[in-house]
């Protein structure tokens, strides 16, 4: 427990440090954005159409997560 507090606070911390910096780069963010959102769209389509329901099951409840 201690190793998975200690691992977090260090993602936490990089996170920030790199957020802290210039400001991100609006067209990079889209692109990783339109990026996931095919690949999770592909992966709904693909799970639909070989009847995999408890893939499109998952995949439904990550999208409504993110």
């Amino acid at each position: 427990m201690r190793l998975q507090t200690l691992l977090l606070v260090a993602i936490l911390v990089t996170l920030s440090a790199s957020s802290a910096g210039a400001p991100a780069d609006v067209s990079a963010t889209l692109s990783d954005l339109m990026t996931k959102l095919q690949l999770q769209h592909a992966k709904l389509w693909f799970a639909g159409k070989l009847s995999n329901w408890g893939l499109a099951t998952y995949e439904i409840r990550h999208r409504r997560q993110s």
